[in-house]
């Protein structure tokens, strides 16, 4: 297969400084769809505050307790301040800031990698390896698969769900089992494998229409119909990390030899790749009305540190453009997941969850973590409300 690159653009990520606000108020109520046991841990990053929740570091006395004033919920920002909750609604306080949510699950292990659908929210579960899902106005929880380990990412149509399993042996075989693309009935069944060769992980899958698209590491993108028909490849070479779609293109981030990851662009029918970018380090990638978005590491050129800056960069080629710097609190870097509708961006830091407009401005911050047992990851969205992972919980709530 030819490896001719055409490139359309080129350009580097500026950014900016941090700005974030240190005032208390009342935050909207969010809702809760899953709650877990299941997280990583998360440290060094506090929000700013010099009392870090949880590691002894001090606090103030409100009559007879010493409390955290950053994350106590009855006494949030101040001593004898409760947060607040609606009947049927739970509250926490993190940066001296009160949250309420409703909890409409309970105890699902390490929820992430979100999609939502018309009737339900579906994510994965990394510590018990199952795909899960609940009702978008709650209920119990469904087990859809099990046995499902290190998913890397997940894809649902109207009848199935899909995901790219790179331990298809479980946990301890993690990044060295045989690729995994799998589908099953989105009410629950037996999986059905539509890929099981070659010895690296998958990374990321999309659904078009009659097809589903997969990339693995160093070996390029794969397809397949979604009716289990034969699995063909796209591309034979390259690591793509991310991957998006329109009715003609597929959108992948990715190194081709041994230069920076960039944006590329390939016809869902087969042929070389453009380039759309040059060195962008990509975290995150989303196609939304003529552009492509994606999350750069190295906002300021050092790709040692975690800054970040959120671009976007027309289809058809043009320069990339700079719309905000991708984590308001710089020290960790955001979720490679986010999600894009006409006006806003939705993104995740493991400090927040917050909201640019599509042509930038200031961020607006939506929900805060409690850290460090709280962290906050993915984010997926529909029409009305976002949807987001707060530690081992799945959160619901309105958009802005």
């Amino acid at each position: 297969m030819s490896r001719a690159i055409m490139r359309l653009a080129s350009g580097r990520s500026g950014a900016m400084g941090d700005g974030a606000s240190g005032q208390r108020r009342f935050k909207r109520r969010v809702t809760a769809v899953a709650l877990g046991v299941c997280t990583a841990a998360v440290g060094g990053c506090f929000l700013g505050t010099s009392d870090p929740v949880g590691l002894g570091l001090g606090g103030t006395r409100c009559g007879s307790e010493v409390v955290m004033l950053y994350s106590d919920v009855g006494h949030c920002g101040a001593c004898f301040q409760a947060c607040a909750a609606e009947p049927g609604e739970t509250a926490w306080c993190a940066g001296s800031q009160c949250y309420s949510a409703r909890r409409l699950a309970a105890e699902q292990d390490g929820p992430d990698q979100l999609v939502v659908t018309a009737t339900h929210v579906y994510w994965t579960s990394n510590c018990g390896g199952s795909i899960m899902r609940v009702g978008k106005d709650g209920g119990e929880p469904e087990v859809v698969a099990l046995g499902q380990f290190a998913v890397r990412s997940v894809a649902v149509d109207d009848s199935r769900a899909y995901w790219a399993m790179a331990c298809p042996g479980g946990p301890g075989s993690c990044c060295v089992g045989p690729t995994q693309v799998a589908s099953v009935p989105l009410a629950g069944g037996q999986p059905a494998a539509l890929s099981m060769s070659g010895s690296a992980p998958a990374l990321a899958i999309a659904l078009g229409a009659q097809s589903v698209y997969w990339t693995i590491a160093g070996e390029g993108i794969w397809m397949a119909s979604t009716s289990h028909g034969d699995v063909l490849p796209l591309l034979d070479y390259g690591t793509f990390g991310h991957i998006a779609l329109d009715e003609t293109y597929l959108y992948v981030s990715g190194q081709l030899g041994d230069g920076f990851y960039d944006v590329y662009r390939i016809p869902r029918t087969g042929g070389d790749p453009t380039s759309l970018t040059y060195s962008q380090y990509v975290l995150g990638l989303a196609v939304h009305n003529g552009y492509v978005y994606w999350v750069n590491l190295g906002a300021r050129g050092d790709y040692s540190t975690y800054e970040t800056a959120l671009m976007r960069a027309p289809l058809d080629g043009g320069p990339p453009v700079w719309i905000a710097e991708a984590a308001p609190s710089s020290c960790s870097r955001p979720s490679h997941k986010f999600a894009v509708d006409d006006a806003r961006v939705y993104l995740t830091s493991p400090n927040s969850l917050w909201t640019v407009p599509l042509t930038g401005g200031q961020p607006e911050t939506l929900a805060r973590a409690r850290l460090p047992d709280l962290p906050i990851g993915p984010v997926a969205i529909d029409e009305a409300s976002v949807y987001f992972v707060l530690g081992d919980s799945v959160m619901k709530m309105p958009k802005p």
